[in-house]
């Protein structure tokens, strides 16, 4: 249908959000604009119109657009972005490449048995560590030593895997001390 049956007197089909949002991203895109600034892009739009919409993005970052997004969709945001800031309560927390941003340091997750939990929790008091039931997240960046420790002692683990903090995990940490909540809640 085109744009301008929308406004016409005795219509009264609802516009979907998508075909909205298409139809502003067209008007705005008019120009080649060197700069976009962009809030939220992908809400209402389907799987496929949000792949669409990220090679869109990326398609003019490579022709030389300037893109400025905002969005709370942190996997969002690192499946598009080259560079990232936090900003809580109007204040720069960070700012950097979307794969260095805060701590990235990365950690072993190793799951055991229920009768191998107290003797883990002892191998593995060596390194900073937090139990979840039988899993455990030991800040350590090579699982082989974590594994030799467990093996040497008798342990044998169910599962052992070196984690790459993404940007939501980053995000929450440098956050953690912040009333994020509060702020979203306008207090």
């Amino acid at each position: 249908m085109p744009a301008s049956e929308l406004s016409r007197p005795g219509r009264s089909r609802p516009t979907p959000r998508g075909c909205v949002s298409d139809w502003g991203w067209r008007g705005a895109l008019l120009g080649s604009p060197a700069l976009l600034v962009i809030d939220e892009p992908t809400n209402g739009l389907d799987p496929a119109g949000i792949r669409e919409f990220r090679d869109l993005l990326r398609d003019l970052a490579v022709a030389g657009t300037t893109v400025f997004l905002s969005s709370h969709l942190l996997a969002e945001v690192e499946q598009v972005c080259d560079r990232v800031a936090v900003i809580v309560h109007g204040r720069l927390i960070e700012e950097g490449p979307t794969g260095q941003l805060g701590v990235t340091r990365r950690r072993v997750r190793v799951r055991v048995g229920d009768q191998d939990i107290e003797v883990t929790g002892r191998q593995l008091a060596r390194w900073p560590n937090h139990r979840e039931g039988p899993v455990f997240l030991v800040d350590h960046e090579i699982g082989r030593d974590v594994n030799g420790v467990l093996v040497a002692g008798g342990v044998i683990a169910e599962s052992v895997t070196v984690e790459q903090p993404n940007l939501e995990d980053r995000f929450l940490e440098l956050t953690s001390g912040e009333d994020v909540h509060g702020l979203a809640a306008g207090r």
